[in-house]
């Protein structure tokens, strides 16, 4: 089957979008005055400077993403903000075509697939969950989890290393919230009851030498 040409990304065309300023890469600069509320909610933050708040703050977010990245069970967010786990999926067959190794592709110039082979076909999938019983916030529905580049590819090597069995499988069946909410037993209905009826009395009667008289 031949394969559909891959057109690389030019990494140096002009950008038609705003980028985003990270308070944290630049804060002597201080954007969106983030260190400045900081110190007048926390006065004992004002013997610090700007840049040693920040470097705390990016060492603390180290430690989370590498405890998400290794950890099975999650971690619970400061603050009741939430919860983020690492599960394992199996992608759908329309998802696994537009899975496309990027480096490969580029490299071939032909559009080229991640197999998966190293974790069995299965991929890591990083949720944030808030919808918890008894820890609801204001207006919780309205927050969204992206992660970033260090912890995308911090989970990307613990699969790569072969721990997909490690974390927990994730399914329209089996999602985060079954962790936190109770399983709800839908009663079957007269139908379905009447199909395993009929299928239990199938198997009563079946004979397997049928037809060989």
């Amino acid at each position: 089957m031949e394969r559909k040409k891959f057109n690389k990304a030019d990494l140096h065309a002009p950008r038609c979008r705003e980028m985003i300023k990270d308070v944290l890469s630049y804060p002597d600069k201080d954007f969106y005055g983030y260190f400045s509320r900081m110190k007048e909610q926390y006065p004992q933050m004002k013997q610090y400077s700007n840049r040693q708040i920040a470097k705390w703050i990016e060492e603390y977010n180290k430690q989370m993403a590498h405890e998400v990245a290794t950890s099975r069970n999650g971690v619970m967010l400061p603050e009741g903000l939430g919860y983020v786990v690492v599960g394992s999926c199996k992608l759908t067959e329309v998802t696994a075509k537009l899975n496309i190794d990027y480096a490969a592709s580029s490299k071939y110039g032909v559009i080229i697939n991640h197999s998966n082979y190293h974790c069995e076909g299965y991929v890591a999938t990083i949720q944030y969950y808030n919808d918890i019983p008894r820890q609801r916030f204001k207006n919780h529905v309205l927050w969204d989890f992206k992660a970033c580049r260090a912890l995308s590819r911090a989970v990307s090597a613990e699969f790569m290393a072969g721990k997909y069995n490690h974390y927990i499988p994730l399914s329209k069946w089996s999602r985060v919230a079954n962790r936190f909410h109770k399983f709800k037993f839908r009663k079957p209905s007269w139908r379905e009851k009447k199909r395993e009826r009929e299928r239990k009395e199938a198997w009563v009667n079946y004979d397997e030498f049928a037809g060989f008289d």
